[in-house]
């Protein structure tokens, strides 16, 4: 049973990257010109525009657009945090697919910070952080979104991926 629902929220997740007035919001974030732009002022080591346009999409997402998140800064002074459990998901966690909330304390001033683990790659274009599920749900939105063969993958370890189609590699 546990197999089951696990395999059907992969499958979702998947087939929400398919509608259609998610895949525009997607495009309308990624500065698709500036990437071919890039693309042709470096040496393309093989790549065609396509393989090119998916490195440099890759570059922007990782060092400019998400944020890699094992620990969130305190939101009122920004010092480290610890984890110190979980906290019930609100209403819009729900909304943005975050079933699971963790809950950190910052080691500064004692302040409780919320982390949502959204699982909406809608909301996650807005907060544009997380960890592996979170950057393999936005980033298969956004490969797909520019029209580029890409899946989403999830494995029995509960690591999460993208994988991208290319024809010269």
């Amino acid at each position: 049973l546990k197999l089951e629902g696990w395999l059907r929220s992969g499958c979702q997740t998947s087939d929400r990257m398919d509608d259609a007035a998610l895949r525009a919001e997607a495009r309308a974030v990624v500065p698709v010109a500036t990437l071919r732009e890039r693309h042709a002022a470096v040496p393309h080591d093989g790549d065609d525009e396509h393989d090119g346009l998916v490195r440099q999409l890759l570059a922007w997402f990782k060092f400019e657009f998400f944020r890699w998140v094992n620990q969130p800064p305190c939101d009122a002074c920004g010092g480290a945090t610890r984890s110190v459990g979980s906290a019930p998901p609100t209403a819009d966690d729900l909304a943005g697919g975050a079933h699971r909330v963790e809950l950190y304390a910052c080691t500064r001033c004692g302040s409780h910070v919320r982390f949502p683990r959204y699982n909406s790659a809608r909301r996650l274009l807005v907060t544009r952080r997380g960890r592996c599920g979170e950057w393999a749900n936005a980033f298969t939105l956004l490969c797909r979104a520019l029209g580029v063969c890409a899946r989403y993958v999830h494995d029995v370890t509960d690591h999460v991926w993208t994988e991208v189609w290319s024809a010269r590699r």
